[in-house]
């Protein structure tokens, strides 16, 4: 500022200062403005360079101060994320050392287990086997034991089978050397050889034990039915309405009658004393075989659909396309009528075991149960048509089939126990004569078995359709299919197998003998075939027509029909082959 004043002064001073004198001063101002200018250019950078360190210290050292604290805590979260990482390392170091150490201890415990169970396994196996070795023994034991008794049964059975030739009782000893055979190749061991001679001298001199037989009509007229009676005696029914009787091991006719219309059926009462023959024209005939008579009967004003005897003989129940039955005595007086209802018909009847009452199935959906004392009555009724009824074998109760897919019961104090079938109608119930069950059968092929109170006991259901099916045994039925095999059923263990295998064709028929030892089937492929209770095929019969071949009751005699007009009677026909 002092500057400033002394050069304004000197220039003021110029101004009035001689040439000389403004030269001097010219001399000194510009002295005094370098100086002046020096001074300021000193100025200027000292205050330059107060504003380089006033802006160093209030922009760079702040800046610097921050990019350091930046560093600073970048390196202390550095450090503080190394010092959590070594953590959660070691952390984790720890939990895998942990996790080891479990996982050793289940490994460990594993195979501890494993050890054990191995042990027990080992130990149960040491087990079964030592019962296995012990089931062994006692198994070789017992075989042991029977085929020692077998041996010894069959050297008796021979020993008394030569006995029975002896005193010209060749059936028995044929009957024994059979036995005594069978036990031996049952048993696999030698055959007593006296079983042989006393087998060949019964077949020698008892030839009448087997046979074939046949019996034609002279006429030529084709056989309609057929029937074997007693021992060695068989009604035939020809197309001409000729009613026959033969004897089978003679082959000629010991009695004859005639029809004078065409038959329709026939029944054989209980005592084999009558033959009930149903007629087309309404009347029903009744042949007494003992008194070789024929009684005309005016039964209905149609034709006689059905008949059955009482279990005494002494009585005859018939029907026909008419709304009612008619009870007979067996000398042909009427007894009583049983009617159904307007436009009904009645398609099945038959008696109680003890000819108290009878029951008669109608066209009406239901069943009637008929009390022959005070004539009561009781009605099964169902949704829909009824498709067969029966007695129960006990005779404590009835049993009742319809299309409304169920069965009923109807026990001894008329309760009624209804039996479902969900899927199908019920078509058929089969009776056991061995055991107090029986079988209901539907049309979506389901069997089941039922106890004589109404308890279901099995079922079975089947993929093909079921035709037909009979109790073999207390626990088990045959059934027959639209196959060429017939099949056996445990019913207890509901066990399923193949039984009877040899057919080239369907089924048709299956027929067991009253003893149950034999059973005859008959096939498509035109032949019919004999077995035994095992399923042992015994023999076949070609060419067979219908009606289907035929045992005898007692199981002794094979019928069949191997043309239109000819019988053909095999008499006990394992006997036949063998003495063939």
């Amino acid at each position: 500022m002092a500057m400033k004043k002394t050069i304004l002064i000197i220039f003021l001073l110029q101004l009035s200062l001689s040439i000389h004198a403004q030269q001097y001063c010219d001399t000194i101002l510009v002295e005094l403005i370098k100086d002046y200018r020096a001074n300021k250019l000193s100025a200027a950078l000292d205050e330059l360079k107060k504003a380089e360190i006033c802006d160093y210290q209030n922009k760079l050292l702040p800046a610097r101060q921050a990019w350091q604290d930046s560093i600073f805590l970048a390196i202390e979260q550095q450090k503080q994320a190394a010092i959590l990482a070594q953590f959660a390392e070691k952390k984790a170091t720890q939990k895998a050392q942990t996790a080891e150490k479990i996982a050793l201890q289940e490994q460990e415990k594993a195979v501890n287990e494993q050890q054990k169970a191995i042990i027990e396994k080992e130990k149960a196996i040491k087990e079964k086997i030592r019962a296995d070795s012990l089931k062994e023994i006692a198994t070789q034991q017992e075989l042991l034991a029977k085929r020692e008794a077998a041996i010894s049964t069959a050297g008796l059975y021979a020993q008394e089978a030569d006995i029975a030739n002896s005193k010209k009782d060749y059936q028995e000893g044929f009957d024994l050397a059979i036995s005594a055979i069978t036990l031996a190749q049952q048993n696999q061991f030698d055959i007593p050889k006296i079983s042989y001679k006393a087998l060949g001298e019964a077949i020698y001199k008892g030839r009448d034990l087997g046979y074939k037989k046949t019996i034609e009509d002279p006429a030529k007229n084709p056989i309609i039915y057929f029937h074997s009676l007693e021992e060695g005696k068989i009604f035939v029914v020809y197309s001409d309405n000729k009613l026959m009787m033969y004897n089978i091991k003679e082959g000629t006719s010991i009695q004859q009658q005639a029809s004078n219309s065409d038959i329709l059926n026939f029944q054989v009462s209980p005592n084999k004393q009558f033959i009930s023959i149903q007629q087309d024209n309404g009347n029903n005939l009744i042949w007494d075989l003992t008194k070789d008579t024929l009684i005309s009967i005016p039964a209905h004003q149609q034709a006689v659909l059905g008949a059955t005897f009482s279990h005494d003989s002494k009585k005859l129940l018939t029907w026909s396309r008419e709304q009612e039955a008619k009870l007979w005595s067996i000398d042909g007086a009427f007894l009583q009528n049983f009617e159904v209802g307007a436009a009904n018909k009645i398609y099945q009847g038959s008696f109680s075991k003890a000819d108290k009452q009878i029951l008669l199935r109608s066209s009406d959906w239901r069943t009637l149960i008929v009390n022959l004392d005070n004539l009561e009555q009781q009605s099964i009724a169902h949704d829909s048509y009824a498709t067969f009824a029966a007695f129960l074998p006990n005779e404590q109760a009835v049993v009742s089939c319809s299309n409304d897919k169920t069965a009923k019961l109807i026990l001894a104090d008329k309760s009624v126990v209804v039996l479902p079938h969900e899927n199908s109608p019920v078509q058929k119930a089969y009776l056991s004569k061995k055991a107090k069950v029986f079988a209901t059968l539907d049309l979506a092929n389901t069997i089941r078995v039922w106890n004589s109170k109404g308890k279901l006991m099995a079922t079975k259901n089947n993929k093909e359709r079921i035709k037909e099916l009979v109790f073999c045994t207390k626990k088990e039925l045959l059934f027959y299919t639209e196959s060429n095999t017939v099949y056996k059923w445990n019913f207890e263990n509901e066990e399923l197998s193949s039984f009877l295998e040899g057919h080239l064709a369907e089924v048709l028929s299956i027929q067991q003998n009253k003893a149950g030892t034999y059973f005859l089937t008959h096939s498509l492929d035109n032949t019919a075939k004999l077995w035994n209770k095992n399923g042992q095929l015994l023999m076949t019969m070609n060419q067979v027509n219908s009606p289907p071949p035929r045992l005898s009751k007692n199981g002794s005699e094979v019928i069949s029909k191997p043309a239109f007009n000819v019988l053909e009677i095999t008499k006990n026909p394992e006997k036949v082959l063998l003495s063939h």
